[in-house]
Parts: structure tokens; sequence; C-alpha cells
């Protein structure tokens, strides 16, 4: 019984993933002039059958469903204006970080709370809108700007967000078989997704998974396999998500960068952070880091060098968790102070993680065991890197149910609508 159930929520949340993240697709297919009007009469077709499947499911489906159609649109109209916005008017003296503000403002937050039923695409596609309009206007001049179509594919269609990492389009759109390998994996990865949340139920995990729970070695042990677990949880789903997004991007013809490049094989929080979601990483990196390294070495000119590139660490942390946190109070109404310490944590451990590195290296015998045993030497690095993020992220979630428990900051609109359709 218990299977069924899980396999019933699997194909519900498979049918709501899919109407969600096709719908830009969609609208790319039916509006450019590149595919024949039977193929968009076809592709049409098979996604009103998909949004078909996912509306019979209840009524709530089906208002979801609409409340998603009506901000996707909200969203490309907003882009498109700001398309025209940016092409007469000059944002060279506005600060770069109330440009970021009013775009996470206008395409998250302002939908979110207008049509609380389209929340959830809100937050996931409207920050993608955000930060890639914003990449757009970093990188291309005004002079420069190419039309208001690669404009809007860039922005609604292609998953990158930077503008220079956007990939390059390669063929026609059409059929390709790397491409249908790679959504089979995406499928696979997604069903290992739902099959780790079977196994073990997200309250009882996420209990296991918070420092308060240690009290003994068979109890550190649980939090240990519990905090993995939850990582290898979330690595699921997003590996889904992003082969299925560079699978559609090449059946339109594109080839676009690997968003994750097996990150649980790093052997240190900075080759970690590489490989993780390298399309977040790669605009964080590009439009906060090398701001505020610039910044504070120029600030700091008599410090060593490190530390303006210590504070830049520890500001790209800090705004990544402050991006997530908006996304998730847009989305839910939480406040989820647990993401923001994460990657303030995160950042900090980067940071000495880094200056102890640097003093072992000086150190002749740990250099001479380093380079004789590169593997163990590997392997120890990776075990202590697994254990690091666990205590990282068991003390977010102890020291954010803290803070959650007393904030008395008001919820969002739509979490005020979900609760009173609990209590109905």
């Amino acid at each position: 019984m218990l299977w069924i159930d899980a396999l019933q929520q699997a194909a519900t949340a498979f049918l709501a993933l899919s109407c969600f993240r096709l719908l830009r697709y969609v609208f790319w297919c039916v509006a450019t002039r590149g595919i024949g009007w039977v193929t968009k009469a076809a592709l049409t077709a098979a996604y009103a059958a998909l949004a078909w499947a996912f509306a019979s499911l209840g009524s709530t489906q089906l208002e979801v469903l609409g409340a998603a159609v009506i901000t996707s649109v909200y969203a490309c109209a907003l882009a498109a204006l700001s398309y025209v916005a940016s092409g007469r008017l000059s944002f060279a003296r506005t600060p770069r970080v109330l440009q970021l503000t009013a775009l996470v403002v206008a395409f998250v937050l302002v939908p979110a709370w207008l049509l609380p039923e389209g929340a959830v695409l809100a937050a996931i596609i409207g920050m993608e809108y955000a930060m890639s309009i914003y990449s757009y206007w970093q990188d291309v001049p005004r002079k420069r700007r190419e039309g208001l179509g690669s404009f809007l594919f860039f922005v609604t269609v292609n998953p990158t967000m930077v503008w220079a990492r956007r990939g390059q389009r390669v063929s026609a759109p059409g059929f390709d078989p790397s491409a249908a390998a790679r959504l089979a994996t995406a499928l696979g990865a997604f069903a290992s997704y739902y099959l780790l949340t079977t196994v073990i139920p997200d309250g009882a995990r996420a209990a296991s998974a918070r420092i308060d729970s240690i009290a003994n070695s068979a109890s550190y042990t649980l939090f240990i396999v519990a905090t993995l677990l939850q990582l290898l949880t979330m690595y699921a789903a997003h590996s889904a998500l992003a082969h299925a997004n560079i699978a559609i991007m090449r059946f339109i013809g594109h080839v676009i960068p690997e968003r994750y490049d097996y990150p649980l094989l790093a052997t240190s929080p900075q080759d970690f952070w590489r490989r993780w979601n390298t399309y977040y990483g790669e605009w964080l990196r590009r439009y906060v880091f090398f701001a505020g390294a610039l910044y504070w070495g120029r600030r700091f000119k008599k410090a060593p060098s490190w530390t303006g590139r210590g504070l830049a660490v520890v500001l790209t942390f800090v705004t990544c968790g402050a991006l997530h946190q908006t996304a998730a109070y847009a989305q839910s109404g939480s406040r989820l102070w647990s993401m923001l310490v994460f990657f303030l944590l995160s950042g900090v451990a980067l940071v000495l993680w880094s200056a102890v590195v640097r003093v072992a290296r000086s150190a002749v015998a740990l250099g001479a065991f380093a380079s004789s045993l590169p593997t163990l030497s590997a392997v120890l690095s990776w075990a202590i890197l697994m254990q690091l993020f666990c205590w990282i992220g068991g003390t977010a979630r102890y020291v954010g149910a803290q803070l959650e428990s007393g904030s008395n900051l008001p919820a969002s609109s739509s979490a005020v609508v979900r609760r009173d359709m609990d209590q109905e």
C-alpha cells in the first residue's frame, strides 16, 4: 500500500513538474518561426494532453495550472518590457544591488502576492528570469543589444542565467539520440529521488539531521546518514531537472553547459561549489564575488590579498542564501532562516578550509604525505568534507528552527491562503 501511495504521489508530482517546466518551451515553440505548423500543433496537443491529465486530478490542480499560465504570461510580458526600458533608459548610475532587488521583487514577490496559486512557479521561474535579465544588463552594452527574440529566448527558455555561458545553436530543432538518452537519465534521476523520499519520510530524516539529535555514537551515525541522505535526495531532484533542461535545449537545436559536474565526488569546499549548480555558481562568481573582491582589494590595499577574497566569498554565500530565502518565502511563506545560516556557514567554512590547506602545504610532512599518497589523501579529504557538510547542515537546521520559532514576521499571502484552505 505504501508503494502504491508513493507511486501515485510520484505520478502527480511528475505531471505538475512537467506542466510547469515545459510551459515556457511550449510558448517558444509556438512563437518561433523555425518550427513548422504541423510540429507546433503536435507539441501543443501533447502539452494539452499532459495538462489535462494533471488538471483531472482535482480542482486545486486546475487552479494551480491556470495560475501557472497567467504567471508565465506575466513574466514574459515583464521581460519584454524590461528589454524596451533598458534600450531607452540607462541604468549605469543605478546601484547594482538596487537593480537586482527591483528585478526580484517584480518577478518573484509581486506575482506570488497577487496570485498565490502560482507562487511556486513565480519563486522558481521568476528568480531565473530576474537573474538572467540582470546578466543581460551587465554583459551586453546598450549599443550592441541583440533583438527582442534573442533576449526573450535567453531569459525565458535558456536556463543558464549567464549571457556569456548561454551555449550556442548547433542545429535546427529536431530529434536527437543523445538528447533522448539524456531525457531517459533525467527520468531515472527523478525515480531515484522519489525512491529515496519513500524509503525514509522527510520528517524522520529532517529530525535526525539536526545537531541537537546527537546524544551518543549511534545517534551521531544516524545524524551523518540522515544528512547525507538529504544531500543525495536533493542532488537526485536537481540532477533530474538539469538533465531534462539540457535534453530539451538539445531537441530545439542548442547545446548548453553541464549544470552539475559530479559534485558528490568533490574533495574540498571549493571543488564542491565549482561542481554544484554551475549556472547559479557562475552567476554568483561573475556578479557578486568578482565585484566584492575588487571592492575590498582596493579598500584594504595594505592587507594580505586573501583578506579581500575571503570577504568576497562570505558576501557571495550570503547573497546566495538571501536569494534562496526570498524564493522560499514567496513560494510557501516560510522564512527558512536555515538557508541563510547554511550558506553563511558554508562561506566561512570555505575560507577557513583554504587557510588550513595553505598552512598545511607549508608543512613538509603533510606536503610529502599528500604527494606520495594522493589517492589516500583524496579519500581522507572527501570523508572530512562530507562530515563538514553534515555539521554545517545540522547546525543550520537547528539555528534556523530557533530563529523561525521566535520570528514574528508576517507570512506571505500564499502562506495565508494555504493556511485558510487547510482550516476549511
